[in-house]
């Protein structure tokens, strides 16, 4: 083992999603952004700074962030993003919920309350169809209705 801190730190391999708190979503974000930097100045001449290519770039890196943790399809990991899910409130909503209800089409929904809110995910064979963020209870109750969550 290198205790030297300018050695290269090596990243764990592991089966299935990461756990968020192994994630190193910083570190994820530079290498990307070095790699987008090093194959735009090495075509045409063409600078790597311009708006539409960084948000390209942002927008994946949070979907990589997002599906790290969890499977999602396109429209639950959009959602997640937009919600602003971490992966942190991903893990504790999916890993240790207060309420897990299924629907008739056996789809389960994964609810957790969070200062007095309730944050919800919708998953599927899949992965996350889609999720909701800070939920009043009555909103809560009316989508158990009309989704029919037992």
């Amino acid at each position: 083992m290198n205790s030297c801190p300018y050695h290269p730190k090596h990243q764990l391999a592991i089966d299935g999603p990461v756990p968020y708190n192994m994630y190193d979503g910083i570190n994820l974000r530079d290498q990307l952004m070095m790699k987008v930097e090093n194959v735009s100045s090495k075509r045409k001449g063409t600078p790597a700074h311009n708006a539409a290519q960084y948000q390209k770039i942002k927008e994946q890196i949070a979907l990589d962030e997002i599906q790290s943790v969890v499977n999602t399809t396109k429209h639950g990991a959009e959602r997640l993003i937009e919600r602003g899910f971490t992966p942190k409130d991903i893990s504790d909503l999916k890993f240790r919920p207060d309420i897990i209800k299924t629907q008739s089409d056996g789809v389960q929904v994964f609810i957790k309350q969070v200062n007095g809110k309730y944050n919800v995910i919708v998953e599927g064979d899949y992965g996350v169809i889609t999720s909701l963020k800070k939920l009043v209870k009555k909103s809560l109750n009316r989508l158990s209705d009309n989704y029919d969550w037992r």
